[in-house]
């Protein structure tokens, strides 16, 4: 082997090593734009949550055409329900 495929090789070995270090560069940068994504979910998640608990801690009243009035329930899921129902009821209406 002479001089020039000695250095050839070693040349085509050091750009294969960075290929290899760009390509975990880019790995790196898509696995950190994942989990910044994933925080976000997270803290929207927890924003809607907070949202959700003070609702539950929220006294609801609905006054009807007929003057009748309505106190909603604390209960996320009875709020449901009910705000269901009034809106069936004044459909009726």
């Amino acid at each position: 082997m002479t001089n020039s495929y000695v250095l050839r090789y070693l040349n085509e070995c050091l750009q294969f090593e960075k290929d290899l270090n760009d390509l975990e560069i880019q790995r790196v940068k898509v696995v950190n734009d994942m989990i910044e994504k994933e925080n976000q979910m997270i803290s929207s998640k927890k924003q809607l949550v907070e949202q959700l608990d003070s609702i539950k801690k929220t006294d609801i009243k609905v006054q009807l055409k007929d003057g009748s009035i309505w106190k909603i329930e604390k209960s996320t899921k009875d709020l449901l329900v009910r705000i269901e129902r009034v809106v069936i009821t004044l459909k009726e209406s």
